[in-house]
């Protein structure tokens, strides 16, 4: 499951549009289905005509990098540790 959002539910960034709620049953991990889901969102993300999306993150840093995002700012969200990342969205 993965959602394209307009707006997270608490946004520290006024920022859109958001993959947001990225999620593979575990019976179903190590296929690539997480990143075929990405791909697919980002895709659609193009359609709508974005060109940057954003994502919050406090421990996939290492899988959104290597499909090409990077990290824009570092913080805390409510005492936890937060990334807030994005990708350019190459037509």
């Amino acid at each position: 499951m993965c959602l394209l959002v307009p707006n997270e539910i608490e946004p520290c960034h006024p920022v859109t549009p958001w993959l947001a709620g990225l999620y593979v049953s575990a019976k179903f991990r190590g296929r690539s289905l997480a990143k075929a889901l990405v791909d697919a969102l980002e895709q659609e993300a193009r359609r709508f005509g974005n060109a940057r999306i954003y994502l919050y993150t406090d421990d996939a840093e290492n899988f959104y990098y290597k499909l090409g995002w990077t990290v824009d700012e570092r913080g805390l969200w409510h005492d936890m540790p937060m990334l807030l990342m994005s990708k350019i969205l190459v037509p």
